[in-house]
């Protein structure tokens, strides 16, 4: 007795795999739901426009921030600068609503914020990194202006550590403990410590 084998016409089968490809694209452009104070625009709406133009800085914070912790944005403008955002990371809220969060860092909010990014400078009386700072930005100069991104989001100042074993480039910020009192996903109170971190290093 022959089994009779079931035969697709290949029409279908490209239909099929279509139909899954685009119900995944949608699925990945779905807006996330993200709490904050964005002014007349949606979080979400700002998350995801960020997402598109700085996917690696938002995935980090994302990972940071991921488990039961839940992600808010803030929109602030200071004088003489574009609107910038600024991401908060929360941890689940006790009894009374209120709870504790972190400052992840900033982004810019407009695409031509030419300001956002401050380039690593020497100093007068830093002669080392006088010596060095030409022949990073001649070696590596994507991973200098990496440097520099990176510290700007902390909102932080940079300088050089030069060693024989490596040239370090850091980045001096404060990291901030805040508080939110109500469960709004707003900054109540907060604790600035100064601290420094590695965004680059490179062999001398």
């Amino acid at each position: 007795m022959r089994v009779k084998r079931l035969v697709i016409p290949s029409i279908i089968v490209a239909l099929l795999v279509l139909g899954c490809a685009s119900e995944t694209s949608v699925d990945k452009t779905k807006p996330r739901k993200v709490a904050g104070d964005c002014g007349e625009s949606q979080c979400q709406e700002i998350l995801a426009d960020l997402d598109d133009r700085f996917p690696e800085q938002i995935a980090e914070w994302e990972q940071e921030c991921s488990d039961s912790k839940h992600l808010s944005l803030k929109v602030f403008q200071n004088q003489g600068q574009p609107q910038r955002v600024s991401f908060f990371c929360w941890d689940k809220p006790v009894g009374n609503g209120s709870r504790i969060g972190t400052w992840l860092g900033i982004l810019p909010l407009v695409a031509n914020d030419y300001t956002f990014v401050k380039p690593l400078v020497c100093s007068n009386s830093d002669q080392q990194c006088q010596k060095v700072l030409p022949q990073l930005r001649t070696n590596y100069p994507e991973l200098v202006q990496k440097a520099e991104f990176t510290c700007a989001t902390k909102q932080g100042s940079l300088f050089v550590r030069v060693s024989e074993q490596e040239i370090d480039i850091r980045c001096g910020f404060f990291a901030t403990s805040v508080w939110d009192d109500n469960g709004d996903g707003l900054v109540d109170n907060e604790d600035p410590v100064s601290v420094d971190i590695s965004v680059g290093t490179f062999k001398p």
